[in-house]
């Protein structure tokens, strides 16, 4: 079993990912995504050399952008179902 945290890391870690939640709201994800699977389609026609070299990193990117897209996105639920500000 997890040990608790106490109460003053609980509010450091808390503000922290406050923070990171700022942080994210104003970034593009969609736009970021759409561009990698725009790669994904045209890299291995215009660039096959480049691609395959970049191919793993790409993917490894996605994941990434889809999980902060993803805690951007709880973020904005829970600031509208408790009315809190961004």
């Amino acid at each position: 079993m997890t040990k608790p945290i106490d109460d003053s890391d609980y509010q450091s870690v808390m503000d922290t990912v406050l923070l990171a939640a700022s942080v994210t709201a104003g970034i593009p994800f969609e736009r970021l995504l759409a561009t990698i699977e725009r790669t994904h389609s045209l890299g291995p026609i215009l660039f096959p050399s480049d691609y395959r070299d970049a191919g793993k990193s790409l993917d490894a990117q996605r994941r990434l952008l889809e999980a902060g897209k993803a805690f951007r996105d709880c973020h904005a639920k829970l600031l509208e179902e408790f009315g809190g500000e961004q």
